[in-house]
């Protein structure tokens, strides 16, 4: 894995067709907004039960403001995919195609977010004003706490992500459906390149834009708005 300094503007937009969501984006609201963060340092002496793990120091410039925050991974994901290679052919017989998710490949507490304190309290507020909705956190302990996330890595066999590209789909679900879908659930990609030594937090869906801010504010344990 390659170490690099902070990312300057980290944030891209991607204007690509959204489907059947189409119909939902707002006028001058971009369809996607990509965050994309620099490893400046990363250590291997977080252990768990099933295996290393790894803290990876995501870091950006923005307003010339230093944000960002800690991801602490699963050093190495199980395959999150089946395909004819690596499990009995008779499985796909009923597929309309050759691969399929993993039920076995979802990783719990595969990640977690970390919050850095004003790093990361200035990311949330650069992505609210991106977002242009404000945080509403649900834990609001008063401290910070890391958020455990679900993870699935978009790969046909186990890899390592500090030698490997890695594209993870990460599921935030730990709240009760009473807390309303828009505040207490959220998907998005991330993307992990170590040739560049960089990470990419994608959007899934704009619907998830709420909820993408309460992680990070829930990470801070801020129990109000961000000033």
């Amino acid at each position: 894995m390659r170490i690099q300094g902070p990312i300057h503007n980290p944030y891209s937009f991607d204007d690509e067709d959204a489907g059947e969501a189409e119909a939902h984006w707002e006028d001058g609201v971009p369809k996607y907004i990509n965050l994309n963060l620099g490893i400046t340092n990363i250590t291997a002496e977080n252990q768990d039960n099933n295996g290393e793990r790894l803290i990876l120091c995501c870091q950006g410039i923005y307003k010339d403001d230093l944000v960002g925050f800690d991801l602490d991974i699963k050093r190495w994901h199980p395959w999150g995919l089946r395909d004819r290679k690596n499990y009995p052919r008779a499985y796909f017989d009923d597929l309309p195609h050759g691969v399929h998710f993993n039920p076995e490949g979802w990783v719990e507490h595969g990640v977690k977010i970390v919050a850095c304190g004003k790093e990361t309290a200035r990311l949330v507020r650069y992505m609210a004003d991106h977002f242009g909705t404000r945080p509403e956190p649900i834990i609001g302990t008063g401290q910070p706490n890391p958020v455990s996330l679900s993870s699935i890595a978009f790969s046909p066999e186990k890899h390592d992500v500090l030698s490997q590209f890695s594209a993870i789909k990460l599921a935030y679900d730990d709240f009760n459906e009473s807390d309303g879908p828009d505040k207490a659930y959220w998907q998005a990609f991330l993307k992990i390149d170590p040739k560049i030594g960089a990470i990419r937090l994608e959007e899934k869906d704009i619907n998830y834009r709420q909820a993408q801010i309460n992680v990070f504010c829930d990470a801070l344990g801020i129990a109000e708005k961000v000033k």
